[in-house]
């Protein structure tokens, strides 16, 4: 988990380098997801960076960590998933925007087992690569707080909708 952890940062990283040599518009935030596969409510976080040398669009990625799921009365499951996104903004009027999304999903989901017979060196967890395919909107409150919302549909073996909801931070580079 530190290792992806550590991932996600370096790739945030990445990303906020990109803009270094023009006035860049960085966003961060954090809000609620929830997922038809999950089932699940889930915490989220998410950092996006204008793309210096694209008009309207922005790349970053999100972190969702879906809550501990009771699958029956001896399993629980846990899920997250890492996404790295492109956003094409399509339509800005005054304070609302819409955007489409697409991008890479990475997403684990490891199911923890309970009472007699459980092993701890049982390890049941699966971890799948797809795609990222969405839509989204920003409202403007002020120039130091965005409300979004996002619905994305996962392909991969993890084949699951997506909404999440939040607000994002504008983070001004100068």
């Amino acid at each position: 988990m530190k290792k992806r952890l550590l991932a996600f940062a370096c790739a945030l990283t990445l990303v906020s380098g990109l803009s270094t040599n023009v006035q860049a518009q960085m966003k961060a935030g954090a809000g609620l997801a929830f997922g038809t596969e999950a089932e699940s409510l889930g915490l989220t976080a998410n950092f996006y960076s204008a793309f210096p040398s694209v008009e309207n669009l922005s790349v970053g990625g999100d972190f969702i960590y879906f809550l501990s799921k009771e699958v029956d009365p001896f399993r629980n499951r846990k899920w997250f998933e890492l996404n790295f996104n492109g956003q094409y903004e399509f339509y800005s009027e005054q304070m609302i925007n819409a955007y489409a999304l697409g991008g890479l999903n990475i997403a684990r989901q490891k199911f923890v087992y309970s009472g007699i017979g459980s092993s701890p060196y049982f390890d049941n967890s699966k971890t799948r690569v797809g795609l990222n395919i969405g839509i989204g909107g920003e409202y403007t409150f002020n120039e130091s707080l965005l409300a979004f919302a996002e619905f994305k549909f996962v392909l991969s073996d993890f084949d699951q909708a997506v909404l999440s909801a939040g607000v994002r931070l504008p983070i001004s580079s100068k």
